[in-house]
Order: structure tokens, then C-alpha cells, then sequence
């Protein structure tokens, strides 16, 4: 069983979902989105997302979940998927995705795992 702390022991016991998402802009005006979740039935997921514009004029925006002990992370230019990378490796064909259309989606990666990911909010 996992180590956790009283307090997530407690909300566990009880039931309580604890949310929490932060913005901030950054000087060099890059955006970033930071979203916590932690419940009983899922545990706890941790996401960022960061916007920027690069030297050509492109939006890239970087999208990244880490959920029991896995990190995913997508790279979006102007929303279409350039690159995946699960658990630090890049996937040779990153399934054909928008970045509008990540919620609630299944993807199957280049290495035949199917990974779940959970409503990006």
C-alpha cells in the first residue's frame, strides 16, 4: 500500500476530492497552466500546460501529466501534435490529434500501449 500523508489519509477516508489550479504569465509572455487533482478512486494527477510564440511566429504550446509514477508529454504547433514523449522517450509517430480535441480522448502511441488520460480542465 502507498505512503501518504494524514491529511490524504483523511480526505481518502472521507471521500473528499481536493482540486487546485494555478496561472501565471511569465516575462517573457509564455503562459502556464498548473492543475492538481487528488481523490480516492484515482489517486492523484498532475498537469501543466505552457503557450508560448517562438522565433518564427508559431503558437507551441506544451501539455504534460503525470499520473503513478508516468509523465506524458505532448508538444503542439499551431494545435496539431509534433511530438510525444511518454516517460522521457520520444514515440516514433505520434498519434494524429488536436490539442482542442485532448479531452476525454484514448490514444494509442507508436508502442502499442493504450493510454487513458484523464479530462484536461
Amino acid at each position: 500500500e502507498k505512503k501518504q500523508s494524514l491529511g490524504a489519509w483523511i480526505m481518502n477516508k472521507l471521500g473528499i476530492e481536493l482540486t487546485v489550479t494555478s496561472y501565471s504569465k511569465k516575462a517573457d509572455g509564455s503562459m502556464a497552466k498548473s492543475f492538481y487533482t487528488s481523490n480516492a478512486a484515482t489517486g492523484s494527477t498532475n498537469k501543466e500546460s505552457k503557450t508560448y510564440i517562438d522565433k518564427e511566429g508559431r503558437t507551441i504550446t506544451v501539455m504534460s501529466m503525470k499520473k503513478d509514477g508516468n509523465v506524458m508529454e505532448d508538444m503542439f504547433i499551431a494545435g496539431k501534435l509534433v511530438e510525444r514523449k511518454v516517460n522521457g522517450v520520444v514515440e516514433p509517430h505520434p498519434p494524429t490529434i488536436a490539442k482542442d480535441t485532448r479531452d476525454d480522448h484514448t490514444a494509442t502511441t507508436a508502442s502499442s500501449s493504450t493510454i487513458k488520460k484523464d479530462r484536461i480542465r
